[in-house]
């Protein structure tokens, strides 16, 4: 993928269940880059979500806390 997908893939896994959020993301993509297109953005987002669900159980903290991120 890209540069930005590897960031946010690697921010989901690190970041501790509370500090995941939509907006953590966001900032955390703006602050990298600041002119991303929102559908660019919220593409990349999609997928680094749909590939790092598969790694936590389905009854994980985080698992539930991607479950619950709006993906559009």
């Amino acid at each position: 993928m890209t540069a930005l997908y590897d960031f946010i893939c690697n921010f989901l896994y690190i970041a501790l269940s509370e500090h995941i959020t939509a907006f953590s993301v966001i900032y955390q993509v703006i602050n990298e880059e600041p002119w991303i297109v929102k559908e660019n953005l919220r593409q990349i987002f999609h997928q680094a979500i749909t590939s790092v669900i598969p790694l936590y159980a389905s009854n994980s903290e985080k698992y539930q806390k991607f479950m619950s991120l709006p993906l559009k």
